[in-house]
């Protein structure tokens, strides 16, 4: 649903996050009536279906997942059973064929290469695992574009597996090629290579050709090893040269939207575009106020993108200065030690209902798009508007994970060239709509 806010006219109404209350009143025959309808149709607790819905006693009752990994599905993940993206992707995956998964942010196309990856290790391996023999040796190697989200699919993979090193290889692609031009990585052992965010990858700021990283990384890796690729959105170029170029013969994996091509927007997301004129951070700052005043958004943290480090670190100053309150800062010029440490705080999972419960702001560049599952975002402003459908998917896709409720505000300034481009955000079409839980998601939980 996106809602457009212009200085002059405001075409929707505002967002509200509570739906208004209906008065039914009910005949005692209706009534009767329903609670025989509800008898009949109510199912014992176990019957109620997770995100991941457990069928028999296993998720790996129908794809072959060892028992070791199910049980640390439950335990550290809080993951049951797979949603319908996550069940054909892994039945192709668990397989060994090549899989490409296309699917809206927050979905859980995490697990699809984890638990191929770790059965494969589990398999391969047995019982006991020498890594220290192993170490030079992967028989996996996951790649993501940025060492952040690398840190975050090792951190995951942990929870199911510990003891991975040496065994699988969680990278970005310029590192992976580093250490195998200083033999500190041998491929003699690699059966799969698991590449998230692969049209960032792959094809960087071009619409289909790859870029020379990434020609010479798919030029290093046999072509018997197995691929799964994984990503929020691919241009309809990309989508070609993926599938009929560089992966022919992959298994692929979407979603689709009736009367049109696969929806992109998760279908829990609700927008808000601003047009304001005036100064652009005095609007942020009201928007913010607003934020504070609303019962369900100041209980969340707020994401606030921005273009640039020196408009990231200004706006950080701004909301500290103006509401007392300390926030979490992550961009592209800070060091990797102090990003993971701004990540680890976040993963402390804040109670809703708590009173005491501290408001987090986190200000950040492109940097923490993709990928990055921050707990508990309710709420993402974009100070600077990006203009690619790419960028905006994935900055939106840090809210309404898991089936969540979240909003996005877009600050744009008036203009009608400035609302034209926009319009093409506008005409963006939710995906299908994925059952999860009604409870909120633990940080690398069921949304990963």
């Amino acid at each position: 649903m996106t809602l457009l806010e212009h200085p002059d006219q405001l075409t929707h109404r505002h967002h509200r996050t509570k739906p208004p209350r209906r008065n039914i009143k009910a005949t005692p025959g209706a009534t009767a009536a329903l609670l025989t309808l509800f008898a009949a149709l109510t199912l014992p607790a176990t019957a109620f279906v997770h995100p991941y819905v457990r069928h028999g006693s296993a998720l790996g009752a129908g794809f072959g997942v060892d028992d070791v990994l199910d049980e640390a599905l439950c335990a550290h993940l809080n993951v049951m059973a797979p949603n319908s993206i996550q069940a054909e992707a892994l039945s192709l995956a668990l397989g060994g064929k090549n899989v490409a998964v296309l699917a809206q942010t927050g979905s859980g196309k995490t697990l699809t290469f984890l638990l191929p990856i770790l059965q494969s290790v589990l398999n391969r391996e047995g019982a006991t695992f020498q890594p220290d023999d192993t170490s030079s040796k992967p028989t996996a190697v996951v790649l993501a574009p940025t060492e952040m989200l690398a840190e975050q699919h090792k951190y995951v993979a942990e929870q199911l597996l510990p003891n991975l090193s040496g065994l699988v290889l969680f990278s970005t692609p310029s590192r992976f090629l580093e250490d195998l031009a200083n033999n500190k990585v041998s491929l003699e052992r690699l059966e799969t290579v698991a590449i998230d965010e692969v049209d960032a990858v792959l094809y960087g700021d071009k619409d289909s050709s790859l870029t020379p990283l990434a020609a010479s990384l798919l030029g290093v890796i046999s072509k018997e090893t197995q691929f799964i690729l994984t990503t929020a959105y691919l241009t309809a170029a990309q989508e070609a040269s993926l599938l009929q170029r560089d992966f022919v013969g992959a298994a692929f994996v979407k979603e689709q939207v009736p009367g049109g091509r696969s929806g992109v927007l998760v279908p829990t997301l609700r927008q808000c575009f601003k047009y304001f004129s005036g100064d652009k951070e005095d609007k942020l700052m009201n928007v913010i106020r607003g934020v504070e005043q609303d019962d369900w958004l100041s209980q969340g943290c707020t994401i606030v993108f921005c273009g640039s480090v020196s408009s990231a670190e200004q706006i950080s100053s701004r909301i500290e200065a103006d509401f007392g309150t300390s926030v979490n800062l992550l961009h592209d010029d800070l060091t990797a030690v102090s990003r993971n440490a701004v990540l680890a705080g976040l993963r402390v999972k804040q109670d809703p209902d708590d009173s005491n419960s501290v408001r987090i702001f986190l200000i950040c560049t492109d940097i923490a798009a993709r990928g990055l599952d921050v707990p508990n975002v309710r709420h993402v402003i974009l100070f600077d508007v990006p203009t690619d459908i790419s960028g905006f998917i994935h900055q939106a896709g840090r809210t309404a994970r898991r089936g969540q409720q979240g909003l996005i505000t877009c600050l744009v300034k008036t203009g009608s060239a400035d609302y034209a481009r926009y319009s093409h955000l506008h005409a963006l079409k939710d995906a299908s709509k994925l059952r999860f839980a009604a409870s909120e998601p633990l940080f690398a939980g069921g949304n990963v």
